[in-house]
């Protein structure tokens, strides 16, 4: 006897997932080419998204909004100094630059 396997889940098609998250499809596209989105490969060239986990996808993704005095924060302004050794192409364009070839 074989096991029925129902399933309420909503896959949603390039077109209808572009729509939903108010992206271009060759938005899209790109991100499942760099696995930036969670998709579903039916065939070769068929893509599908669960809607379920592209809201997870987009709670995770979620950027916290910042208090406004942290700004305020002098220690934010800092800014660390690095060392600068340039390589022979900058002591080229300098010289360059100042009009000794």
């Amino acid at each position: 006897m074989e096991k029925e396997v129902k399933t309420n889940r909503k896959l949603l098609t390039i077109k209808e997932a572009s729509k939903y998250l108010n992206v271009a499809e060759k938005t899209l596209y790109k991100w499942v080419n760099e696995r930036r989105i969670p998709f579903v490969k039916l065939s070769r060239k068929t893509l599908r998204f669960d809607i379920d986990v592209i809201e997870k996808w987009i709670k995770e993704h979620m950027v916290e909004e910042i208090a406004p005095d942290y700004f305020i924060n002098e220690s934010y302004f800092k800014i660390k100094k690095i060392d600068f050794v340039p390589d022979k192409r900058y002591n080229k364009l300098k010289k360059e630059e100042n009009g000794n070839f």
